[in-house]
């Protein structure tokens, strides 16, 4: 378990689901959590595919898109401070039928 003083140590976090957890369950999240900077249109989920990494946005927003089998893409969510990608891992699977990636890059 991390202690009061290296929590105090570690920098602010934005994200505000992360900052809603309790503190004794980010600590088991803090050692897994490293800041990366997404540029505009960097892919984060590709459709069906395995999902390898987690984000839990600061800044920017990620576009979560339908693409249908002739192409055709509709915007079926967004992702900001608040949230995370990935939702599928939290139900239970390791892909998603969408594509997400940053439609509003942040500063880093």
């Amino acid at each position: 378990m991390a202690t009061a003083s290296a929590l105090r140590h570690s920098p602010p976090i934005r994200n505000r689901l992360l900052r809603a957890l309790l503190p004794t369950d980010l600590a088991l999240l803090r050692p897994h959590l490293k800041p990366v900077v997404l540029p505009l249109y960097k892919d984060i989920e590709r459709p069906n595919r395995l999902i390898e990494t987690v984000v839990f946005m600061e800044a920017g927003i990620a576009s979560v898109v339908a693409v249908q089998s002739d192409d055709t893409k509709v915007e079926v969510g967004l992702i900001g401070c608040e949230g995370m990608s990935g939702t599928a891992l939290v139900l239970g699977g390791d892909q998603s039928p969408h594509s997400t990636y940053m439609q509003v890059a942040g500063p880093p």
